[in-house]
């Protein structure tokens, strides 16, 4: 998603940073936080009902507002990056050479190690959020964003040394007996591993373009593609009800993606239509 975010600011001029910043950060926030308004409705609701759901502390709920607990998570891995963006999109415009473009790249994700190792253990939460919750989402996810950046105007070559390299990386990662393979390890904050496996899966799945670019002639690819928050939103409520489904996780996914979409539907024609308020612009899309 990252990665995908770069594709788009790819060759962009952004001659306001604030009002750049202001725009994209309402764009992100709204949804979220309308969306978490009638989330916590629903989970008192289902508390009152006896549906074995409970309400979480304030504290929590302050936080999930905030994106810093639970799956808005990548909400605020967005507006990380969209604070660094006019910044970065200087950057991969002047480093014109690849090899030193992977360079920086390389060197960042090598950084990685050693900042998420760095005040490790710590009980404060505070500290915590801006260390694990901010700066290492921040420069975790940076290598994404950059070589989404450059994929989408370099030379095949260029694209192909990118794919290979990171696949590269990312085997020899996954035969060292020492690093499990377990991807979960290295999510939160982002590490190593997890960083070099996303960028190689993005280059990859990037370089069948001219195959996939067949789906945007499919309506419901492009609708699913043109509305993803909201339908990622909704996934997080239907989250609460389907692991009580004894089902295999493909059957799960299932469920949830359709029943996302379904809820979203009538949101999507009741904006369409009528266009009801200022907010309408933040419900859709």
């Amino acid at each position: 998603m990252v990665f995908i975010s770069g594709l788009t600011s790819s060759g962009k001029e952004i001659p306001n940073y604030w009002k750049y910043f202001i725009h994209r950060f309402l764009r992100l926030i709204i949804p979220v936080w309308l969306f978490y308004s009638l989330y916590f409705v629903v989970l008192y609701i289902g508390t009152r009902l006896n549906w074995g759901i409970g309400i979480p502390s304030w504290g929590t709920i302050g936080r999930t507002f905030l994106c810093l607990e639970g799956y808005g998570w990548i909400i605020r891995v967005f507006v990380l990056i969209t604070l660094v963006t006019p910044l970065l999109i200087k950057l991969e415009d002047r480093v014109k050479n690849p090899l030193a473009f992977l360079a920086i790249i390389g060197g960042l994700i090598v950084l990685q190690e050693p900042l998420s190792q760095a005040f490790k253990e710590t009980g404060d939460l505070l500290h915590k959020d801006l260390w694990e919750g901010c700066v290492l989402s921040l420069t975790g996810y940076i290598p994404a964003y950059l070589v989404g950046l450059r994929m989408r105007k370099a030379k095949m070559s260029e694209q192909f040394l990118y794919a290979a390299l990171f696949s590269l990386a990312t085997i020899i990662i996954f035969v060292i007996p020492a690093i499990p393979f377990d991807l979960e390890h290295f999510k939160r904050p982002p590490r190593f591993p997890f960083i070099v496996y996303g960028i190689a899966v993005s280059c990859l799945i990037w370089l069948c373009q001219p195959v996939l670019k067949e789906l945007s002639k499919i309506r419901p690819c492009v609708f699913i593609g043109q509305n993803t928050i909201w339908i990622y939103l909704w996934h997080i409520l239907l989250l609460l009800f389907v692991f009580r489904i004894q089902a295999p996780w493909w059957a799960q996914y299932l469920i949830v993606l359709g029943g996302a979409i379904t809820l979203f539907l009538p949101q999507f024609c009741l904006c369409k239509r009528h266009k009801l308020s200022v907010l309408s612009k933040y419900l859709v899309g």
